[in-house]
C-alpha cells in the first residue's frame, strides 16, 4: 500500500460491521471467506465469526513508499487515489503464490465484487 493508503483503514481487528468498512484486514479476510461482499458482509454478527477472527490474526498489512509507483507527490494526494497495492500469500502448506500488483483507482462508481487477487487465492486455496 502506498503512503496514506491506510488513512482510513483504522480498525485491524474491527469488532463492529461500521468498524468492518474502515478495515483492509476484514475485506480481505471477507473476500477469501465469502468470495463475495454483500450489505450483510458489513454487519456485527459477519464481523465476529470465529473463521474471520482466526483469518485476521494472519493477515498483515502495511504502508511502503515501493508501491507509490515512482509518483513524487504521492504524499500529498488524496489516500487510494494513486499507486499500488501489492498482495502476497502464503498457503497453510507453506507454498507463496506469487506476489501480484493492482493499481489503485477510485472506488465510487464500482460495485461490492471480489477483487482479482483474492478470487484467486479463493481458488488455489481449495
Amino acid at each position: 500500500m502506498p503512503p496514506g493508503g491506510m488513512w482510513v483503514l483504522i480498525y485491524p481487528h474491527p469488532k463492529t460491521g461500521l468498524e468492518g468498512t474502515f478495515s483492509l484486514q476484514y475485506a480481505l479476510a471477507a473476500g477469501v471467506i465469502d468470495g463475495q461482499y454483500t450489505l450483510w458482509s458489513f454487519t456485527d454478527g459477519a464481523v465476529n465469526r470465529p473463521e474471520i477472527r482466526d483469518l485476521l490474526a494472519r493477515i498483515w498489512v502495511g504502508e511502503d513508499l515501493c508501491c507509490a509507483g515512482g509518483d513524487p507527490l504521492i504524499e500529498t494526494r488524496s489516500s487510494g487515489s494513486s499507486g499500488f497495492v501489492e498482495v502476497e500469500a502464503v498457503l497453510t502448506d507453506g507454498r507463496f503464490l506469487d506476489p501480484s500488483s493492482y493499481p489503485l483507482e477510485s472506488t465510487r462508481s464500482k460495485s461490492l465484487r471480489l477483487p482479482r487477487h483474492l478470487q484467486r487465492l479463493r481458488e488455489t486455496a481449495s
